[in-house]
């Protein structure tokens, strides 16, 4: 079977994790050629990222060089109808086609050029598009482009059931190629990768943990109001958020500002989340938007206590994971639920609150494999 994932790119986040598993798993079947195609590679793939036995990256389909870069005729045409089509969204109709043809063929986010090229200039029997966000925001030309490359797929992969019904109240002509798969999650891996020894359980102090992007939607802005509550409260704390993105200088000068740098700290993106999440004694996720909420499925690996908003996605989660404590969206009720932890936080250490995941993930992963590619 020969099968063409096509990927921004790693990143560090939800959709990099998922995809380093998902290879990690393709490498250990049999009778399986897979071919990665990053549009955003950097100079070296990360550690993390191992393309083991059949799995390699393509590189060069591309084939738009920057103006500057331009040399030839052929090279200011491409170049040329790279801009002409942009503004439409169809730029990939100038990008080279792979010179393989796949069984499948997978889109790995439904943002970018991967979906277009996709369905444009890779041939495939099977063509599959997993949906990794939580939320449709768009309108007007975008959303009529969407659903005009969505209905091509042979199949839209979804993470949980609340992506799943939200895709389909967004696309009813869709809703019968949809199905939900869930996220990938290497146990073995993250489990290794939390013993890494770090500063933050030095100290007696309650150590709390987020990791998420630095954007609106995963609600870091209500953790940091709710912190601050604690604070006033007279409660004592650190709070490490490991994660970045475009709300991070708003973060920092909020906790500069109102003089919580004593108890909370922006670590920014870490290679390695997990030894931040078994360091800590609560894991906090703030989040208002989740297609799935991967990070609380990896806390569980850790039996933390585990603290998380009250949305479609995370209550989902429920079905997987026992004692996930949620509370509604709001700083106040955050921070309510928090300080009821911290005045036992013996309990919590002691685990009275752990999280624990009902069957074995290990296996899980497996299934869900097979299930996203239909075998």
């Amino acid at each position: 079977m020969k099968i063409l994932i096509v990927s921004q790119g790693p990143d560090g986040g939800g959709i990099h994790k998922s995809l380093t598993t998902l290879l990690a798993r393709l490498a250990d079947m049999e009778n399986v050629e897979a071919d990665v195609l990053l549009w955003r590679k950097p100079p070296s793939i990360p550690e993390e990222i191992v393309y083991t036995r059949n799995i390699t990256s393509l590189e060069g389909l591309h084939g738009v060089k920057s103006f500057a870069n331009c040399s030839s005729a052929g090279d200011f045409l491409r170049y040329g109808l790279f801009r002409a089509l942009r503004p439409a969204g169809m730029e990939t109709l100038c990008f080279h086609k792979p010179s393989k043809s796949y069984d499948i063929a997978i889109a790995y986010s439904q943002m970018g050029y991967s979906p277009h090229y996709v369905i444009d200039k890779v041939k495939a029997a099977k063509k599959i598009l997993f949906f990794h966000h939580g939320s449709y925001d768009y309108s007007g030309y975008r959303r009529r482009l969407d659903a005009a490359y969505f209905k091509r797929f042979d199949r839209i992969a979804t993470m949980s059931r609340a992506n799943a019904e939200m895709l389909s109240t967004h696309f009813p002509g869709i809703s019968n190629k949809i199905s939900i798969v869930g996220n990938f999650i290497n146990v073995d891996n993250i489990l290794k990768l939390g013993q890494e020894k770090i500063a933050e359980n030095a100290s007696d102090t309650p150590v709390l943990t987020t990791v998420a992007r630095l954007s609106p939607e995963k609600g870091i802005a209500k953790a940091l109001d709710a912190a601050l509550i604690l604070k006033k409260k007279g409660y004592h704390f650190r709070w490490t958020f490991i994660g970045d993105g475009p709300s991070r200088n708003d973060c920092e000068a909020f906790i500069s500002a109102n003089g919580l740098d004593n108890e909370c700290r922006i670590a920014g993106f870490k290679a390695n989340p997990y030894a931040y999440i078994a360091a800590s004694d609560i894991y906090v996720q703030p989040s208002e938007v989740e297609s799935y909420s991967l990070t609380i499925r990896e806390a569980a690996l850790f039996r933390k206590t585990i603290v998380a908003t009250s949305i479609p996605a995370i209550e989902e989660a429920r079905d997987e994971i026992n004692g996930l404590i949620t509370t509604a969206p709001t700083p106040e009720s955050l921070a309510d639920t928090l300080a009821g932890l911290l005045d036992n936080i013996e309990d919590v250490r002691e685990g009275r609150y752990s999280a624990s995941y009902s069957s074995e993930p290990n296996i899980k992963s497996e299934r869900q494999v097979k299930d996203l590619l239909g075998i």
